[in-house]
């Protein structure tokens, strides 16, 4: 018997992110049809959040790449584009996973493959950006958490340090 604890809570008793079966998936991986699961009663904490978060983005990245990197990327997932497709979506084997904490080195191996194919792939590197606050050469890219922020409004990505030292804010905001 494993220690997983995961609450079915009905939806008018949720707040946050949650699970939905409504959307169609992979059929081992999904809750049962009409349950919807509540990710904080089953412990999915932030970093793993912010795990799926930098899947999504990176999966955007790749889906537009001719290379086949998406292709690979869905096999290492083993059915599970989901994960693409929403940072608020778990499956009860997510969940189990989190619980039992391999999820967080799965996903750390998903982010290295995709995050090095874009890095050294010449399409994926068009997509990049440029610091407008310090218009400094180096690119960035918005899948880049721990050292860039990205405007919510108009998707802008500028380095973390930039946007502390102006403090306004993003400069397409400011305008």
């Amino acid at each position: 018997m494993n220690n997983f604890q995961c609450l079915v809570v009905p939806p008018d008793l949720q707040a946050g992110p949650e699970v939905s079966a409504a959307d169609p998936g992979p059929a081992p991986h999904q809750p049962a049809d009409g349950e919807r699961v509540s990710v904080r009663a089953c412990g999915a904490d932030a970093p793993h959040r912010r795990g799926q978060e930098q899947l999504k983005l990176l999966g955007d990245y790749l889906g537009l790449c001719w290379s086949g990197a998406l292709k690979e990327l869905s096999k290492r997932l083993n059915h599970r584009n989901y994960l693409l497709e929403s940072p608020h979506r778990f499956s009860v084997a997510d969940l189990q996973q989190i619980t039992d904490g391999v999820s967080e080195g799965f996903l750390k191996a998903l982010i290295e493959f995709a995050s090095q194919h874009i890095y050294h792939c010449d399409l994926c590197t068009q997509r990049s950006f440029i610091c407008q606050i310090c218009q400094h050469h180096d690119i960035i890219f918005p899948f880049e958490f721990d050292t860039t922020v990205r405007c919510a409004e108009y998707k802008a990505v500028f380095h973390q340090s930039c946007q502390a030292v102006v403090k306004k804010g993003c400069p397409h905001c400011a305008r």
